[in-house]
Protein backbone atom coordinates (compact mmCIF):
# COMPACT_ATOMS: atom_id res chain seq x y z
CA UNK A 1 0.00 0.00 0.00
CA UNK A 2 1.32 3.46 -0.91
CA UNK A 3 2.24 5.94 1.79
CA UNK A 4 -0.62 8.27 0.81
CA UNK A 5 -3.17 5.47 1.06
CA UNK A 6 -1.73 4.48 4.42
CA UNK A 7 -2.14 8.03 5.72
CA UNK A 8 -5.75 8.18 4.51
CA UNK A 9 -6.55 4.79 5.98
CA UNK A 10 -5.08 5.79 9.33
CA UNK A 11 -6.97 9.08 9.18
CA UNK A 12 -10.31 7.30 8.81
CA UNK A 13 -9.35 4.95 11.64
CA UNK A 14 -8.39 7.91 13.86
CA UNK A 15 -11.70 9.68 13.27
CA UNK A 16 -13.83 6.57 13.73
CA UNK A 17 -16.59 7.37 16.21
CA UNK A 18 -15.77 11.06 16.09
CA UNK A 19 -17.39 12.22 12.85
CA UNK A 20 -20.23 13.91 14.69
CA UNK A 21 -17.77 15.92 16.79
CA UNK A 22 -15.77 16.82 13.68
CA UNK A 23 -18.89 18.13 11.94
CA UNK A 24 -19.75 20.08 15.08
CA UNK A 25 -16.28 21.64 15.05
CA UNK A 26 -16.77 22.60 11.41
CA UNK A 27 -19.94 24.47 12.33
CA UNK A 28 -18.29 26.09 15.36
CA UNK A 29 -15.40 27.31 13.19
CA UNK A 30 -17.86 29.18 10.96
CA UNK A 31 -19.60 30.93 13.86
CA UNK A 32 -17.17 33.78 14.73
CA UNK A 33 -16.98 35.24 11.23
CA UNK A 34 -20.74 34.80 10.70
CA UNK A 35 -21.63 36.50 13.99
CA UNK A 36 -19.18 39.34 13.42
CA UNK A 37 -20.55 39.96 9.94
CA UNK A 38 -24.09 40.02 11.32
CA UNK A 39 -22.93 42.52 13.94
CA UNK A 40 -21.35 44.63 11.20
CA UNK A 41 -24.58 44.66 9.20
CA UNK A 42 -26.59 45.66 12.29
CA UNK A 43 -24.22 48.56 12.97
CA UNK A 44 -24.35 49.61 9.32
CA UNK A 45 -28.15 49.54 9.34
CA UNK A 46 -28.40 51.52 12.57
CA UNK A 47 -25.73 54.03 11.55
CA UNK A 48 -26.76 54.40 7.93
CA UNK A 49 -23.36 53.23 6.65
CA UNK A 50 -23.85 51.24 3.41
CA UNK A 51 -21.27 48.63 2.48
CA UNK A 52 -21.63 49.39 -1.23
CA UNK A 53 -22.45 52.58 -3.10
CA UNK A 54 -24.17 52.94 -6.47
CA UNK A 55 -21.72 55.46 -7.93
CA UNK A 56 -23.10 55.06 -11.46
CA UNK A 57 -26.69 55.80 -10.46
CA UNK A 58 -28.18 52.51 -11.66
CA UNK A 59 -30.45 51.41 -8.80
CA UNK A 60 -31.86 48.53 -10.83
CA UNK A 61 -28.39 46.98 -11.36
CA UNK A 62 -26.42 45.86 -8.32
CA UNK A 63 -23.45 44.35 -10.13
CA UNK A 64 -21.82 47.73 -10.79
CA UNK A 65 -21.97 48.88 -7.15
CA UNK A 66 -18.57 49.56 -5.59
CA UNK A 67 -17.33 49.28 -2.03
CA UNK A 68 -17.98 52.25 0.20
CA UNK A 69 -14.60 53.88 0.84
CA UNK A 70 -15.86 56.51 3.28
CA UNK A 71 -13.83 56.72 6.50
CA UNK A 72 -16.63 55.37 8.71
CA UNK A 73 -17.23 52.39 6.43
CA UNK A 74 -13.55 51.49 6.14
CA UNK A 75 -13.02 51.87 9.90
CA UNK A 76 -16.01 49.66 10.68
CA UNK A 77 -14.78 46.97 8.29
CA UNK A 78 -11.29 47.05 9.81
CA UNK A 79 -12.58 46.84 13.39
CA UNK A 80 -14.98 43.96 12.69
CA UNK A 81 -12.28 42.11 10.74
CA UNK A 82 -9.89 42.52 13.67
CA UNK A 83 -12.55 41.25 16.05
CA UNK A 84 -13.17 38.20 13.87
CA UNK A 85 -9.42 37.53 13.66
CA UNK A 86 -8.71 37.63 17.40
CA UNK A 87 -11.58 35.20 18.03
CA UNK A 88 -11.40 32.94 15.01
CA UNK A 89 -7.63 32.34 14.81
CA UNK A 90 -7.14 30.89 18.33
CA UNK A 91 -10.31 28.86 17.77
CA UNK A 92 -8.86 27.41 14.56
CA UNK A 93 -5.64 26.61 16.43
CA UNK A 94 -7.76 24.79 19.00
CA UNK A 95 -9.40 22.77 16.23
CA UNK A 96 -5.96 21.87 14.84
CA UNK A 97 -5.03 20.69 18.33
CA UNK A 98 -8.23 18.60 18.55
CA UNK A 99 -7.42 16.79 15.29
CA UNK A 100 -3.77 16.34 16.20
CA UNK A 101 -4.61 14.83 19.58
CA UNK A 102 -7.17 12.61 17.85
CA UNK A 103 -4.38 11.07 15.77
CA UNK A 104 -2.63 10.24 19.03
CA UNK A 105 -5.62 8.31 20.36
CA UNK A 106 -7.11 11.06 22.52
CA UNK A 107 -10.92 11.17 22.62
CA UNK A 108 -11.46 14.86 23.37
CA UNK A 109 -14.83 16.52 23.40
CA UNK A 110 -15.85 19.43 21.22
CA UNK A 111 -15.14 21.81 24.10
CA UNK A 112 -11.40 21.18 23.63
CA UNK A 113 -11.57 23.44 20.57
CA UNK A 114 -11.70 26.33 23.08
CA UNK A 115 -8.50 25.16 24.82
CA UNK A 116 -6.57 28.31 23.93
CA UNK A 117 -9.19 30.52 25.56
CA UNK A 118 -8.61 28.91 28.98
CA UNK A 119 -5.57 31.01 29.94
CA UNK A 120 -4.15 34.31 28.77
CA UNK A 121 -0.76 32.68 28.07
CA UNK A 122 -2.24 29.96 25.87
CA UNK A 123 -4.45 32.47 24.05
CA UNK A 124 -1.55 34.85 23.43
CA UNK A 125 0.70 32.04 22.18
CA UNK A 126 -1.94 30.76 19.73
CA UNK A 127 -2.86 34.24 18.49
CA UNK A 128 0.77 35.27 18.07
CA UNK A 129 1.56 32.12 16.07
CA UNK A 130 -1.42 32.61 13.76
CA UNK A 131 -0.61 36.31 13.35
CA UNK A 132 3.00 35.58 12.41
CA UNK A 133 1.94 33.01 9.83
CA UNK A 134 -0.65 35.37 8.33
CA UNK A 135 1.84 38.24 8.15
CA UNK A 136 4.46 36.08 6.48
CA UNK A 137 1.94 34.84 3.93
CA UNK A 138 0.77 38.41 3.33
CA UNK A 139 4.28 39.70 2.62
CA UNK A 140 4.98 36.74 0.33
CA UNK A 141 1.73 37.51 -1.51
CA UNK A 142 2.71 41.15 -1.91
CA UNK A 143 6.11 40.12 -3.24
CA UNK A 144 4.61 37.70 -5.76
CA UNK A 145 1.83 40.05 -6.90
CA UNK A 146 4.00 43.17 -7.23
CA UNK A 147 5.20 42.42 -10.79
CA UNK A 148 1.61 41.79 -11.93
CA UNK A 149 0.38 44.97 -10.26
CA UNK A 150 3.27 46.97 -11.70
CA UNK A 151 2.57 45.60 -15.16
CA UNK A 152 -1.11 46.50 -14.93
CA UNK A 153 -0.23 50.03 -13.78
CA UNK A 154 2.24 50.46 -16.63
CA UNK A 155 -0.32 49.28 -19.19
CA UNK A 156 -2.92 51.66 -17.77
CA UNK A 157 -0.56 54.63 -18.03
CA UNK A 158 0.57 53.57 -21.50
CA UNK A 159 -3.01 53.23 -22.74
CA UNK A 160 -3.97 56.60 -21.28
CA UNK A 161 -1.12 58.33 -23.09
CA UNK A 162 -0.61 56.39 -26.32
CA UNK A 163 -3.85 54.45 -26.75
CA UNK A 164 -4.52 50.72 -26.73
CA UNK A 165 -1.77 48.22 -27.52
CA UNK A 166 -1.78 46.45 -30.90
CA UNK A 167 -3.88 43.29 -30.89
CA UNK A 168 -0.90 40.85 -30.97
CA UNK A 169 0.70 42.71 -28.08
CA UNK A 170 -2.53 42.53 -26.05
CA UNK A 171 -2.75 38.78 -26.59
CA UNK A 172 0.89 38.37 -25.60
CA UNK A 173 0.47 40.43 -22.44
CA UNK A 174 -2.66 38.47 -21.50
CA UNK A 175 -0.85 35.14 -21.93
CA UNK A 176 2.10 36.38 -19.86
CA UNK A 177 -0.29 37.52 -17.14
CA UNK A 178 -2.04 34.13 -17.10
CA UNK A 179 1.28 32.29 -16.89
CA UNK A 180 2.42 34.55 -14.05
CA UNK A 181 -0.85 34.01 -12.17
CA UNK A 182 -0.45 30.23 -12.40
CA UNK A 183 3.19 30.38 -11.30
CA UNK A 184 2.32 32.77 -8.47
CA UNK A 185 -0.45 30.45 -7.26
CA UNK A 186 1.95 27.49 -7.23
CA UNK A 187 4.64 29.50 -5.45
CA UNK A 188 2.21 30.70 -2.78
CA UNK A 189 0.96 27.14 -2.30
CA UNK A 190 4.51 25.97 -1.58
CA UNK A 191 5.12 28.99 0.65
CA UNK A 192 2.01 28.04 2.62
CA UNK A 193 3.42 24.53 3.03
CA UNK A 194 6.55 26.03 4.65
CA UNK A 195 4.37 26.87 7.66
CA UNK A 196 2.22 23.74 7.50
CA UNK A 197 3.70 22.13 10.63
CA UNK A 198 3.87 25.19 12.89
CA UNK A 199 0.29 24.91 14.28
CA UNK A 200 0.76 21.17 14.82
CA UNK A 201 4.04 21.76 16.66
CA UNK A 202 2.27 24.14 19.03
CA UNK A 203 -0.41 21.48 19.53
CA UNK A 204 2.27 18.87 20.26
CA UNK A 205 4.35 21.16 22.50
CA UNK A 206 2.04 23.62 24.31
CA UNK A 207 4.92 25.60 25.84
CA UNK A 208 6.76 26.13 22.56
CA UNK A 209 7.21 29.74 21.48
CA UNK A 210 5.53 30.79 18.24
CA UNK A 211 8.80 31.77 16.57
CA UNK A 212 10.35 28.43 17.52
CA UNK A 213 7.35 26.53 16.16
CA UNK A 214 7.65 28.32 12.83
CA UNK A 215 11.41 27.77 12.55
CA UNK A 216 11.24 24.11 13.51
CA UNK A 217 8.24 23.59 11.26
CA UNK A 218 10.18 24.95 8.29
CA UNK A 219 13.09 22.60 9.06
CA UNK A 220 10.87 19.57 9.62
CA UNK A 221 8.98 20.05 6.35
CA UNK A 222 12.19 20.45 4.35
CA UNK A 223 12.17 17.94 1.51
CA UNK A 224 8.48 17.11 1.93
CA UNK A 225 6.73 20.09 0.36
CA UNK A 226 6.35 18.35 -3.00
CA UNK A 227 4.91 15.26 -1.28
CA UNK A 228 2.53 17.41 0.78
CA UNK A 229 1.40 19.22 -2.35
CA UNK A 230 0.84 15.90 -4.08
CA UNK A 231 -1.13 14.69 -1.07
CA UNK A 232 -3.37 17.77 -1.30
CA UNK A 233 -3.96 17.14 -5.01
CA UNK A 234 -5.43 13.76 -4.11
CA UNK A 235 -8.44 15.55 -2.64
CA UNK A 236 -9.10 17.80 -5.64
CA UNK A 237 -11.64 15.50 -7.28
CA UNK A 238 -13.92 16.08 -4.29
CA UNK A 239 -14.21 19.73 -5.37
CA UNK A 240 -15.47 18.95 -8.88
CA UNK A 241 -18.96 20.53 -8.42
CA UNK A 242 -17.46 23.83 -7.23
CA UNK A 243 -14.96 23.84 -10.11
CA UNK A 244 -17.74 23.22 -12.65
CA UNK A 245 -19.80 26.05 -11.11
CA UNK A 246 -16.84 28.45 -11.37
CA UNK A 247 -16.09 27.47 -14.97
CA UNK A 248 -19.74 27.90 -15.95
CA UNK A 249 -19.80 31.36 -14.38
CA UNK A 250 -16.86 32.48 -16.52
CA UNK A 251 -17.78 30.67 -19.73
CA UNK A 252 -21.57 31.08 -19.68
CA UNK A 253 -21.78 34.28 -21.80
CA UNK A 254 -19.69 32.59 -24.53
CA UNK A 255 -21.72 29.38 -24.73
CA UNK A 256 -24.41 29.02 -27.43
CA UNK A 257 -26.98 28.13 -24.78
CA UNK A 258 -25.73 30.75 -22.34
CA UNK A 259 -29.04 32.56 -22.07
CA UNK A 260 -30.98 33.31 -19.98
CA UNK A 261 -28.89 33.84 -16.83
CA UNK A 262 -31.57 32.36 -14.58
CA UNK A 263 -30.58 28.93 -15.95
CA UNK A 264 -27.00 29.60 -14.81
CA UNK A 265 -28.20 30.55 -11.32
CA UNK A 266 -30.18 27.33 -11.01
CA UNK A 267 -27.22 25.22 -12.12
CA UNK A 268 -24.90 27.07 -9.76
CA UNK A 269 -27.21 26.54 -6.80
CA UNK A 270 -27.52 22.84 -7.61
CA UNK A 271 -23.77 22.34 -7.95
CA UNK A 272 -22.96 24.36 -4.82
CA UNK A 273 -25.60 22.45 -2.84
CA UNK A 274 -23.94 19.19 -3.90
CA UNK A 275 -20.55 20.64 -2.94
CA UNK A 276 -21.88 21.72 0.44
CA UNK A 277 -23.12 18.20 1.10
CA UNK A 278 -19.75 16.76 0.14
CA UNK A 279 -17.95 19.22 2.43
CA UNK A 280 -19.74 17.77 5.46
CA UNK A 281 -17.65 14.64 4.86
CA UNK A 282 -14.68 16.14 3.02
CA UNK A 283 -13.50 18.87 5.40
CA UNK A 284 -13.16 16.64 8.50
CA UNK A 285 -11.56 13.95 6.31
CA UNK A 286 -8.96 16.40 4.96
CA UNK A 287 -8.23 17.84 8.40
CA UNK A 288 -7.64 14.46 10.03
CA UNK A 289 -5.56 13.27 7.05
CA UNK A 290 -3.23 16.25 7.25
CA UNK A 291 -3.04 15.85 11.04
CA UNK A 292 -1.87 12.25 10.56
CA UNK A 293 0.72 13.39 8.02
CA UNK A 294 1.87 16.12 10.42
CA UNK A 295 2.29 13.60 13.25
CA UNK A 296 4.45 11.38 11.06
CA UNK A 297 6.68 14.28 10.03
CA UNK A 298 7.05 15.65 13.55
CA UNK A 299 7.81 12.31 15.17
CA UNK A 300 10.20 11.29 12.40
CA UNK A 301 12.09 14.60 12.61
CA UNK A 302 12.26 14.61 16.42
CA UNK A 303 13.54 11.05 16.52
CA UNK A 304 16.40 12.07 14.22
CA UNK A 305 17.76 13.88 17.27
CA UNK A 306 19.00 17.15 15.80
CA UNK A 307 15.60 18.43 14.69
CA UNK A 308 16.68 18.75 11.06
CA UNK A 309 15.16 16.31 8.63
CA UNK A 310 17.53 15.96 5.70
CA UNK A 311 15.47 14.42 2.90
CA UNK A 312 18.53 12.67 1.46
CA UNK A 313 19.78 11.22 4.73
CA UNK A 314 17.98 7.89 4.44
CA UNK A 315 17.72 7.72 0.65
CA UNK A 316 19.48 5.07 -1.34
CA UNK A 317 20.89 5.26 -4.86
CA UNK A 318 20.56 9.02 -4.89
CA UNK A 319 16.84 9.08 -4.11
CA UNK A 320 15.89 12.13 -2.05
CA UNK A 321 12.42 11.06 -1.00
CA UNK A 322 12.36 9.95 2.60
CA UNK A 323 8.67 9.04 2.50
CA UNK A 324 9.24 6.19 0.05
CA UNK A 325 10.79 3.99 2.74
CA UNK A 326 7.36 3.82 4.45
CA UNK A 327 5.21 3.08 1.42
CA UNK A 328 4.69 -0.58 2.23
CA UNK A 329 3.99 -0.13 5.95
CA UNK A 330 0.66 -0.42 7.71
CA UNK A 331 1.23 2.33 10.28
CA UNK A 332 -1.24 2.62 13.16
CA UNK A 333 -2.34 6.19 13.76
CA UNK A 334 -0.42 8.01 16.47
CA UNK A 335 2.66 5.86 15.86
CA UNK A 336 5.85 7.00 14.17
CA UNK A 337 6.84 5.18 10.98
CA UNK A 338 9.93 3.59 12.57
CA UNK A 339 7.85 2.23 15.48
CA UNK A 340 5.67 0.31 13.06
CA UNK A 341 8.56 -1.75 11.71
Amino acid sequence: MSFYKTVKQNAKRALAGGWGKAIGLMLIAALPLSLVRILEQVIRSMGGIPAYVDYRGTPGLAFDDLANVAFASVLLTLLTTLLAFIVERPLCQGIVRWYYRRTGGEQDGVDEAFHYFETAAAYGRALWLQLQICLRLFFWSVLVCTPLTGGALFLGLYSARYGALPRPAEVGVLLLALVWIVLAALLLAFVRLRYFLAPYLLAAHPEMRARTAIKQGIRYVYGYKAELFGFFLRFLHWWTPAVIAAVLTVAWPFLPFGQPFRNLTGMQLTLLTIQGGLCVYLLPYMRISFAVYARYLIQHAEEDGDGVNDPSADAEDGEANATREYESLQIPFGQAPEEAE
